[in-house]
């Protein structure tokens, strides 16, 4: 029982230091062309301004789902360091060239994208890589906001959002 285990243990354990490293892949950021548009094939990628309750306005993909970005990324120059087992939780959003990217209410100075270690082109907003959460399932989730204190979906002004909670109202001192 304990050769069986030893194994199992292991590779659990290779699992989650891959994971909480994330990987590390860097690569050139290449501007969305300032038409936003499309080049008349499939649109792989729409980026959308869309309310989200306390998070006020957040990034969506053309489904609704909210994108995310890393704080262990960098914005410049843009580089995506979540790989391997954290890309299955951490979907990056991925197209095949920046002129197929589609803007909704976003400046299309903000957005690019970046080539990433595996050969694959990812979208960035103010040069942060974009990611979905796996655990994101309907439209309008933000079941990824937050996680490991690393996490946040992305503002349409490509910073992190931030839970606003509202000042409580001035002590009318009783009168």
């Amino acid at each position: 029982m304990t050769r069986t285990r030893a194994p199992v243990v292991a590779a659990a354990a290779t699992g989650l230091m891959a994971l909480a490293a994330c990987g590390r892949e860097a690569g050139t950021a290449v501007p969305v062309p300032a038409t936003g548009a499309g080049t008349g094939g499939a649109v792989d990628a729409r980026l959308v301004v869309t309310e989200a309750g306390v998070l006020g306005p957040v990034v969506t993909d053309q489904h609704g789902l909210t994108l995310y970005r890393f704080d262990r990324d960098r914005a410049s120059p843009p580089a995506a360091t979540c790989a391997a087992d954290c890309a299955r939780l951490w979907p990056p959003m991925i197209v095949r060239t920046a002129s197929e990217v589609v803007l909704s209410g976003i400046e299309p100075g903000l957005v690019g994208v970046v080539s990433r270690a595996d050969g694959r082109t990812q979208v960035t907003l103010k040069g942060w890589p974009l990611y979905h959460f796996a655990e994101d399932v309907r439209p309008g989730d933000t079941n990824g906001q937050g996680v490991g204190g690393t996490w946040f979906a992305a503002r349409p002004d490509g910073e992190k959002a931030q839970t606003t909670v509202a000042a409580p109202p001035p002590d009318s001192g009783g009168r």
